[in-house]
């Protein structure tokens, strides 16, 4: 029988070949080329949870981890945008797991289930998509919350989710039914907030 790490299934959608296997080098070169940005590893309480949220609201799949001790020990799972680019959940453990889980409810307390701007939700990747109206349609009937969309001055509207146990996430499009919730700019959201540079 072929093992998870050889198995090998190409989706053909929107002229984007999807490779349903473990990540390697010798994949991300021939997909991506050398220097491209393959994959970004981020920390969260609860990796399958986090994994099922993308895939119900944000049109991720998700990828076999080959490691072991990644996998069943650790508790890491993988996942890839239908572009090909990867984010693998990590549960905290090492040193510092105690003070990863404060400084992670701190966060929350802040951003009041990712409807407030905080500086933490400066840092997050982002990707495109063809339209943002399905996923603010799913978020909404669900009563999941999210910061936005926000029209920025060039016409691309910005979604931000917080990513359950995890960490911020922004999602992008030139198209949008404004009439599923109206958006914002950053101007009035600047307004709000404290915007003062620090001291020198």
């Amino acid at each position: 029988m072929m093992s998870h790490s050889r198995l090998l299934w190409v989706r053909v959608a929107d002229n984007v070949h999807s490779f349903h296997i473990c990540s390697s080098p010798q994949y991300q070169c021939k997909f991506f080329g050398h220097h491209n940005i393959t994959k970004i590893t981020v920390t969260t309480a609860k990796p399958a949870e986090s994994l099922a949220y993308l895939i119900k609201y944000a049109e991720f799949e998700e990828v076999y981890c080959p490691d072991p001790g990644l996998r069943d020990d650790v508790g890491v799972r993988w996942s890839r945008l239908p572009s090909g680019q990867e984010i693998h959940f990590v549960p905290p453990w090492g040193n510092g797991v105690d003070t990863w889980h404060r400084h992670a409810k701190e966060m929350s307390d802040h951003d009041k289930d990712c409807t407030e701007w905080t500086p933490w939700l400066i840092n997050h990747p982002a990707w495109t998509v063809a339209d943002l109206s399905p996923i603010v349609k799913k978020l909404l009937a669900d009563g999941m919350p999210f910061f936005g969309p926000v029209l920025r001055g060039d016409n691309v509207y910005q979604l931000y989710m917080k990513v359950p146990h995890c960490t911020y996430m922004e999602i992008d499009s030139a198209k949008y039914d404004e009439s599923l919730k109206a958006p914002t700019t950053w101007k009035k959201q600047a307004a709000r907030y404290n915007t003062t540079p620090p001291p020198k």
